[in-house]
């Protein structure tokens, strides 16, 4: 009877060494299609090394959902990246690339609360990961995106060097100033993008409002002060200011004419309408104004 239970032992042995082999082998032929970006092999590869370990009753090997679900990703299949990585998250062989991608998979099914907190586990479990640079300016559009500006902003500090010459993220920034009332940071950085794109509507909105309603806010408090006060020497005063009232709502003035010339927007018809009448120029004013209605 010993040398029963003996022989059954070796049996079962063989039958495990052999089903390790079996892995290893079929890991090793998946993972070189992988490595020649022979992507629907590796996947179908993967696939059945999955299915192999469900038929043997085995837990499966994470390698095998990263690299599934890598593969997946690179066929354009998001969902079934998406399925296969997450399930690589629960074990140690998921990788920070392995993270970035089912990011990236996330945004393309527009998922982006699982896409920013993708990024966020990516940052929190591989802060010195080789992705690092990437994960953050994703990260960071994704705030913008979300509308979560405090959060954008504080992630800025970290990536805004990297993406000064990037019209993408600086007009994502200019965002961030705008909501969160950085006027200073929000005029500099509109000029800032205006050197690297001319038309940029964003950049020249910001730019005409600030000097439209720079000259519009003082000329209403100047003339409200001299009618209260209509002497000689306030009139002098009101005529001083004048000129630095003139010249801001010229400088407006060229800025919505840019935009005028991008787009025939009755909101800027209506600026230009309005800083014409402060030059008592009737007839740009009500050419303007003509235009506004009509648009």
């Amino acid at each position: 009877m010993k040398y029963f239970y003996f022989y059954i032992f070796i049996l079962l042995f063989a039958v495990s060494c052999f089903s390790s082999k079996q892995f290893t082998q079929l890991s090793s032929n998946a993972h070189k299609e992988y490595t020649n970006r022979n992507y629907e092999q590796s996947l179908s590869q993967y696939e059945n090394i999955i299915a192999l370990y469900a038929s043997k009753n085995k837990e499966v090997d994470g390698s095998a959902y990263l690299y599934a679900g890598l593969s997946a990703w690179e066929l354009k299949q998001s969902q079934k990246a998406i399925d296969y990585l997450e399930k690589a998250k629960q074990t140690p062989q998921i990788t920070s690339f392995g993270y970035l991608t089912l990011a990236k998979a996330y945004f393309n099914a527009d998922n982006l609360s699982r896409e920013i907190s993708n990024l966020e586990e990516y940052i929190e479990k591989f802060p010195s990961g080789a992705e690092l640079s990437d994960v953050r300016k994703q990260l960071f559009t994704a705030y913008v995106r979300s509308e979560n500006w405090e959060p954008a902003n504080t992630l800025w500090t970290a990536i805004g060097d990297e993406c000064q010459n990037s019209t993408e993220y600086i007009v994502g920034y200019l965002s961030v100033c705008r909501k969160m009332g950085l006027d200073e940071q929000r005029d500099k950085t509109a000029q800032q993008i205006l050197k690297l794109d001319k038309k940029n509507v964003d950049a020249l909105e910001v730019l005409a409002d600030k000097y439209f309603w720079l000259a519009e806010n003082r000329y209403q408090s100047e003339m409200k002060t001299y009618n209260s006060n209509r002497t000689n020497k306030q009139y002098s005063i009101l005529l001083k200011a004048l000129e630095t009232i003139n010249e801001n709502f010229k400088v407006s003035r060229d800025y919505y004419l840019r935009l005028w010339e991008i787009e025939k927007n009755p909101k800027y018809a209506t600026y230009l309408g309005n800083i014409y009448s402060r030059f008592d120029n009737k007839e740009r004013s009500d050419y303007f104004y003509r235009q506004a209605k009509k648009n």
